[in-house]
């Protein structure tokens, strides 16, 4: 049965990943370097303070319902969408202080897409409860689908405003934010949990969220924050060389985000000390399979230049940066899936907090020595950094038998 969702899950992610390399190569090949810079701005903005403005609701009320077995009424559901809008509209104030120059039309468009997205992830929580994890990935391919759709009709037609190609992904959220939804109250009429009922809008409950969402945000800082870091320290097409080749490198990313979000899910009934088990054996696959990175950085160059145009060929080097601190991002993605599962936020909490200061640091720094190039090391040595910390962690729950452990 897990066989079967991971395959399903890694099959869709993947498709909806190659969607998403066509998209960016339309997009390139319509916009250029500077107006493709421009767009992903508020794209990634909304990327990274996802975590916070959902505040961990998902893996919470996973968490509570999944584990401890705990009735989520429909009233303290509303109580959280509400909380959404509130952080939607202070994420949405601090992008207008951030970019002062940003238009009213744009902020608007800001603020829906941090919304949507913010409640997506709220009600997806269902999912992880019901161990249908896979269903999310699904739902994000037929996402993939309708705006890969309208962005050839951009195209097409050589439509090249930046706010018009912002609502293409507005709307393919808007949509995918009603799938999620629709199909939680669908699961909801068959699958209630009915157990006794216990307060949990508390301090806690907020305790705990932070706990969830602290680390993810962390995680966003290591691969996000260097394209507003860009934005502010370099030019519009250094960010849109750059961001061409994380769209390239998501295309791998997503494996172990989506694995992650899985694995959460099953692990919610496992023992501790069987999960550390299976995942020093999963290190030991990840070392063994490491071979697999040589076609990708030998076929770079010729890949951005034939796909992307000459405007973008300084693309490759980043992407090869970029692309060894994709093993480095399979290990820690996957490890805080199972550790958050338990409970165990501390540490991770720990790990990401000093790999985002790495980050940052690393960023100013390099980025006016070396532009894009700087923003991928600095990115390249935080995964290093949290994937090892998260390698001596396991090591160390599995030496003390995952009993003695900091909660």
């Amino acid at each position: 049965m897990l066989k079967s969702k991971i395959k399903k899950i890694l099959t869709l992610g993947l498709l909806s990943n190659i969607l998403g390399v066509l998209q960016s190569i339309l997009l390139a090949r319509l916009l250029g370097p500077e107006l493709r810079g421009e767009l992903a701005i508020p794209l990634t903005f909304v990327l990274l303070v996802l975590p916070l403005s959902s505040y961990g609701f998902k893996q919470n009320l996973a968490y509570l319902e999944g584990k401890k077995k705990v009735f989520i009424s429909d009233s303290f559901l509303a109580k959280l969408v509400a909380l959404c809008v509130i952080s939607s509209i202070f994420f949405t104030l601090l992008y207008a202080f951030i970019y002062l120059d940003t238009f009213q039309a744009m902020l608007l468009q800001v603020f829906i897409l941090i919304l949507v997205r913010t409640l997506a992830d709220l009600f997806s929580y269902r999912f992880l409860v019901l161990k249908k994890a896979h269903e999310i990935t699904k739902i994000s391919f037929y996402r993939s689908l309708i705006e890969i759709s309208l962005v050839a009709f951009l195209f097409l037609s050589q439509i090249k405003e930046t706010s018009i190609v912002l609502n293409v992904f507005i709307l393919s959220y808007i949509l995918f934010c009603v799938f999620v939804v629709f199909s939680y109250f669908l699961n909801k009429k068959k699958n209630t949990v009915r157990s006794t009922s216990i307060q949990i809008f508390s301090s806690a409950f907020f305790k705990r969220g932070l706990g969830y969402s602290i680390p993810l945000f962390l995680i966003n800082i290591n691969t996000s924050f260097d394209v507003l870091m860009l934005a502010k320290l370099a030019t519009s097409k250094s960010v849109g060389i750059y961001h061409v080749a994380v769209s390239v490198a998501n295309m791998l990313w997503i494996l172990p985000t989506l694995l992650g979000g899985l694995i959460f899910s099953e692990s919610l009934d496992k023992k501790l000390a069987y999960l550390v088990d299976r995942l020093v054996g999963f290190y030991g696959y990840l070392l063994k399979g490491s071979v697999v990175l040589l076609l990708p950085l030998m076929l770079s160059n010729w890949f951005f230049i034939t796909f992307f145009g000459k405007a973008f060929d300084q693309s490759s080097g980043i992407f090869n940066i970029l692309l060894l601190g994709y093993y480095a991002m399979l290990i820690y993605k996957i490890s805080n899936g199972v550790f958050a599962s338990h409970g165990l936020v501390k540490i991770p909490l720990l790990i990401f907090s000093l790999g985002a200061l790495f980050n940052i640091g690393l960023n100013l720094w390099l980025i006016p020595m070396y532009d894009s190039k700087g923003a991928a090391i600095a990115t390249l040595v935080s995964y290093i950094f949290c994937a090892a910390m998260f390698f001596f962690y396991t090591l160390k729950l599995k030496k003390n038998n995952a009993k003695k452990v900091p909660i």
